[in-house]
Formats: structure tokens, C-alpha cells, sequence
């Protein structure tokens, strides 16, 4: 992992919170995703951003105290968050709304001294 890739990170990241007013709703409370985003999630879930061995019910807890959190707690962020999904119609339209993965990139920066 280096600078390059937590660039890439953020302006993919970046791109994604940018189509969120291009979600659009569909049946059963679903939703599509505009490619932007699907290609940010995606990239959360590949080298070097995943955590194999995150430990999803770990994750909210990690979220809670981002700024003292190790790199694996970080990826495990990003890994739950990439999953978060399958579990909960609309988990990623609310992540990126809310912008809540901008603690775990600013914590990224500060543990690769970026």
C-alpha cells in the first residue's frame, strides 16, 4: 500500500459521493447504484484496502474511536462498509450521503504519513 493507492482511494471515494443524486430507488425497497459508486465499493473489498478477517460485529466499535484505529481496524472498516449492502438495503446510498467513511481516509492519511 502506498500513496498512489490511498490517492486512487480518495478520488474514487470522491467520485462516489458525487453520484449520489443519481441513485435511484426500485423495487422492494433496493436500490441502483450509478457506476461510480459500485466501482468504490468494489475497490473497498481488493487489495490492499480489504480485511479478510474483519470481524463484523466489530466494526461499529472501530467506527466509534477511527482516530486511534490500526490499519486493520481501518481496513476492516472499509471491508464491512463494502459489504454492508447484502445486509441492509441502502447501507451505502447512507454511508456516502453521510460522508461517514471521511474519518477512516483521514486516519488512512495519518497512518501512511500521506
Amino acid at each position: 500500500m502506498n500513496f498512489n493507492d490511498l490517492k486512487d482511494l480518495e478520488e474514487k471515494y470522491s467520485l462516489a459521493i458525487e453520484a449520489t443524486n443519481r441513485i435511484t430507488p426500485v423495487e422492494n425497497g433496493y436500490f441502483d447504484y450509478p457506476d461510480e459508486i459500485s466501482v468504490f465499493m468494489s475497490l473497498l473489498s481488493k487489495e490492499p484496502w480489504v480485511n479478510y478477517n474483519y470481524k463484523p460485529s466489530e466494526v461499529s466499535k472501530i467506527f466509534s474511536s477511527i482516530e486511534s484505529a490500526t490499519l486493520d481496524e481501518v481496513k476492516s472498516v472499509l471491508t464491512g462498509t463494502s459489504r454492508s449492502e447484502r445486509f441492509s438495503n441502502g447501507c451505502w446510498k447512507a454511508v456516502l450521503e453521510s460522508k461517514r467513511l471521511d474519518p477512516a481516509l483521514k486516519r488512512l492519511k495519518v497512518i501512511l504519513n500521506a
